[in-house]
């Protein structure tokens, strides 16, 4: 079963954030903003920003090879997760373990942050968005890549949305 599924159809834990938790996201934020990480996923954004050109984002319309594209991404995404699992002293349970306890007890700046990220990676919305940020970069000039600032952008939304709600 794939990683990203395996975690999504876990069940939340009612105890306290564990202690293994914090240096096994430590370790996924490393990954996530690794040379061959932000090489890789920007290289994929740089080929695929013709198909979201003039695109208004996920509200308008869209284009079936964006599904496509998605899917090819996601499988991206999924095969570093699972690479970066298999390179590390824990296996795919303690990290999916680690990720669900920081989704149900951890703080923002501490652990969560780290999860969403992971998670909004293969969410067809969120890679909609990445995309046309980076199609509208291109198109002023810029460049098509910088998956990690499209990331950090992301995050600090998510973060304004999360302390608007009053959530961690």
């Amino acid at each position: 079963m794939a990683l990203m599924s395996m975690w999504l159809s876990r069940s939340a834990d009612a105890a306290a954030l564990q202690p293994s938790t914090a240096p096994i996201l430590d370790a996924a934020t490393k990954f996530l903003w690794s040379d061959e990480m932000q090489e890789s996923v920007d290289a994929f954004t740089k080929n695929y920003t013709p198909l979201f050109e003039g695109s208004s984002g996920p509200d308008g319309e869209q284009k079936l090879e964006w599904t496509e594209a998605h899917k090819e991404f996601s499988e991206l995404w999924e095969f570093h997760l699972e690479s970066f699992v298999a390179s590390q002293p824990f296996d795919a349970e303690q990290f999916l373990a680690a990720c669900q306890d920081a989704l149900s007890h951890g703080s923002w700046d501490n652990t969560r942050k780290t999860v969403e990220v992971v998670l909004s990676a293969t969410d067809y919305e969120s890679f909609i968005c990445m995309m046309t940020a980076a199609a509208q970069r291109a198109a002023y000039g810029g460049s098509a890549e910088g998956w990690g600032s499209a990331v950090r952008a992301a995050c600090a939304e998510m973060e304004d949305e999360a302390a608007a709600g009053g959530a961690e």
